[in-house]
């Protein structure tokens, strides 16, 4: 494993670390979850910033074959090596986090982490994409940031539900889920707080995963065929972030 991937996976774990030790310190209920949380605020923030700088700074003149395999770019590297780190550090919290929650249903949230990990083990060690990478390692991750805190004052349970249904390799406990309560009384201290991220959220989600989103992969689709050898000239525009160079 390259020195970048050990490097982000330890600040992730000492993180995660430090911020469970806090949670303790000031009697937050289920440190885990909120150590986890945290985590995924900073690091989420950090791959908005630095994706969304990087992808609004791309060339437009370059071709599809390129911006498949072949274009450059060092932060794009750097940006796969920390989601490989932060893919594992999610599959890992998910499977300590005692309510299954971090799972999500069916196993749904683990598998999304486990399948992210295995594309960005794939751009580290073949390089293809790193055109793309700052967009989807990086910009999409913007709405990612209301999102977490949104789904922190949802964490609550009104009664322990069956323990097959929130981990099977587990039991799941009254006071295990007592403990998630605490997170839904702060929605009701920090009224404005939830509105504002539940807001925030579908005014970023919207426009950017299911509008541009579509759109960067139909470009990304498109540029993979002609470098699989189709050698298609298409009269898509503005495959780059900023200009209206045509896909060619």
């Amino acid at each position: 494993m390259r020195a970048a991937f050990c490097a982000y996976l330890l600040a992730l774990a000492a993180a995660h670390g430090a911020a469970h030790l806090a949670c303790r310190a000031c009697s937050i209920a289920h440190p885990t979850f909120g150590a986890h949380q945290f985590v995924s605020i900073v690091t989420f923030a950090a791959f908005a910033l630095v994706g969304a700088s990087e992808w609004l700074a791309l060339p437009d003149d370059v071709s599809a074959e390129a911006r498949v395999h072949g274009f450059e770019l060092p932060a794009s590297v750097q940006l796969a090596h920390a989601m490989l780190a932060f893919q594992i550090y999610e599959c890992a919290t998910a499977l300590a986090e005692p309510t299954g929650r971090l799972m999500g249903p069916s196993y749904i949230m683990f598998f999304h982490h486990l399948s992210a990990a295995c594309v960005a083990a794939a751009l580290v060690r073949f390089g293809f994409g790193q055109y793309y990478t700052p967009f989807f390692f990086g910009a999409v991750e913007i709405s990612s940031v209301p999102l977490i805190i949104m789904d922190t004052f949802k964490a609550r349970a009104a009664r322990p539900p069956p323990a097959a249904r929130v981990h099977p390799h587990r039991t799941a406990n009254a006071t295990t889920w007592r403990m998630l309560q605490a997170y839904a009384g702060a929605r009701a201290r920090f009224p404005l707080a939830n509105e504002v991220s539940q807001w925030s959220f579908a005014a970023l989600f919207l426009p950017l995963r299911a509008i541009y989103f579509v759109k960067v992969s139909l470009c990304f689709w498109v540029d993979a065929y002609a470098f699989l050898g189709g050698g298609a000239t298409r009269t898509l525009r503005r495959c780059g972030p900023r200009r209206s160079a045509p896909c060619v």
